[in-house]
């Protein structure tokens, strides 16, 4: 296990962004990405990647937001049912308490039962959500 780090950027971007449901055509896009990405994890914010012994390349990863939000879960497809996901929510949660001194918690889709029933066999407790998003549009002055 190791902190999840810019070397790991293209490798995971393209499973991150499948999981966000963003499709990366364009080189510009491909660049805003992992701009995204790689200032999400100089951030220092808790994160965590895992090897097989027989890959360079990871086979799961977490991190955390910078409000105590856990994301961007995913364990690849060859690796999954084998308590991985499971692993690094522990973890995390034990680095997101600890260092940040924060409640961890997590935001899903509402199809993603996998994850949503992993979070609640941990501990965690689904509450409904009644808000709105607001952007700040900076062209609005």
């Amino acid at each position: 296990v190791k902190r999840l780090e810019v070397c790991h950027v293209p490798f995971v971007l393209p499973f991150w962004a499948k999981d966000l449901n963003v499709i990366l055509e364009t080189q510009e896009e491909m660049e805003l990405y992992t701009n995204i990405l790689i200032e999400d994890l100089s951030s220092k914010r808790p994160s965590l990647v895992l090897f097989h012994e027989s890959s360079p390349n990871p086979i799961a990863w977490i991190k955390s937001y910078f409000d105590g939000a856990i994301g961007s879960l995913h364990v690849l497809e060859e690796h999954r049912r084998k308590g991985l996901a499971r692993t690094l929510i522990r973890m995390i949660v034990k680095e997101i308490t600890d260092v940040c001194g924060v409640p961890p918690f997590g935001n899903y889709r509402f199809d993603n039962k996998p994850s949503i029933c992993l979070s609640q066999s941990e501990g965690f407790v689904m509450q409904p959500l009644n808000y709105m998003r607001f952007f700040w549009n900076e062209n609005s002055t």
